[in-house]
């Protein structure tokens, strides 16, 4: 299941909003927290639903020490009965 990444209007350093064209003001990936509206929005959390999907790994793509599909994390979480988890390094 795929799924589009919502945008928003794009900032400039001195906080004014950013144009595309004179018309058109240019927007940028809605960040790392867009990805929640958008599993709403798409229909994927219903066609997980669906197919009894209980769990889900997400990691943000900019974590370079991100380790992916971590089983030990997930496995915790899972055995915790974790509603949401997030795991840092100090």
């Amino acid at each position: 299941f795929f799924f589009e990444q919502g945008v928003a209007p794009a900032f400039l350093d001195d906080g004014s909003i950013a144009l595309e064209t004179k018309c058109r003001v240019a927007v940028a990936p809605n960040g790392n927290g867009g990805v929640y509206d958008a599993l709403q929005d798409s229909g994927a959390l219903q066609d997980m639903q669906s197919r009894s999907i209980k769990h889900v790994y997400q990691y943000c793509v900019d974590n370079a020490l991100v380790k992916v599909g971590d089983p030990e994390f997930i496995g915790f979480c899972s055995g915790e009965g974790a509603d949401c988890a997030s795991k840092v390094v100090p």
